[in-house]
């Protein structure tokens, strides 16, 4: 018996589900070398993409801001892993939060420091943050793109403090709308997304690493409406015309959006 089978492919990869504990993943994928020069050099989540997404992106993070202080009562030292140009601690910053950020992108070094973010261009464990150290340990859209998920999951909990949170948003692979759109599925990038979560197999990595999970469910974003528009376009094959047709302000409304195939997980660290 085969410990995978294999979904579809999509663009020359396999996506694949384990058998074993349902997972699904890229394989074979890029190497880790190779992925990071793609980040480094703004070819994957470049920069730019989230400067024009920067006002949608703002709206959606000062509202997870405001829900990680009503699950942890106070405010201290937070880190973002993976926070580019660091709209979410921008939230954070200004809600009094004392505020970490670590990318791989070295180009969004100045951005970061620009707002008073502690930045470090480095992996977490390059970073080597002492044990117990953050309050709040934030992924958004992150842990889709890592190579060793319990790897990282069990560094998280090593430099969290007793009782702190991890709070994570990612696809989830076992949505109604990733399960109807199958290879089409707008979240379903190959050369970066490389691990696939639904809500079982993220709760049994959580769990598995000494966490208890708090509350799990699907979230919305703000989102402008040429952004919605363009990212049509791996579902439909093109960008619709509507984009030219609509007037600017209409195309740069920014809105919540909510397509029931992203979820939000907090955690708190276990003793």
């Amino acid at each position: 018996k085969t410990a995978e089978r294999e979904l579809f492919h999509k663009n020359s990869f396999r996506v694949v589900k384990c058998n074993n504990c349902n997972l699904v993943y890229i394989n074979p994928r890029l190497s880790e070398k190779e992925s990071k020069d793609l980040y480094t050099k703004n070819i994957i989540s470049p920069a730019q993409y989230y400067k024009e997404s920067q006002e949608g992106d703002y709206i959606t993070f000062k509202k997870r801001v405001q829900w990680i202080e009503e699950m942890y009562g106070k405010k201290g030292k937070m880190l973002d892993i993976g926070c580019n140009i660091g709209t979410f601690l921008k939230a954070a910053n200004e809600s009094s939060w004392d505020c970490y950020g670590i990318d791989i992108n070295k180009s969004v070094e100045e951005d970061c420091k620009r707002i008073g973010i502690k930045f470090f261009a480095a992996t977490l464990e390059e970073a080597k943050f002492k044990n117990d150290f953050f309050d709040v340990i934030v992924m958004n859209d992150l842990i889709e793109h890592v190579h060793d998920p319990r790897g990282l999951i069990n560094q998280v909990h090593k430099i969290l403090k007793p009782d702190g949170l991890i709070f994570i948003v990612t696809p989830d692979i076992g949505s109604i709308t990733a399960r109807l759109l199958s290879k089409r599925w707008h979240h379903l990038k190959p050369n970066e997304h490389i691990t696939y979560f639904s809500k079982p197999t993220m709760r049994r990595l959580l769990e598995g690493q000494g966490f208890r999970i708090i509350t799990m469910k699907h979230v919305s974003r703000w989102r402008k409406i040429s952004t919605v528009i363009t990212k049509s376009e791996s579902l439909l094959g093109f960008i619709p015309p509507i984009k030219k047709m609509l007037p600017k302000k209409v195309i740069d409304m920014a809105l919540p959006f909510n397509f029931y195939d992203e979820i939000c997980i907090i955690a708190r660290k276990s003793s």
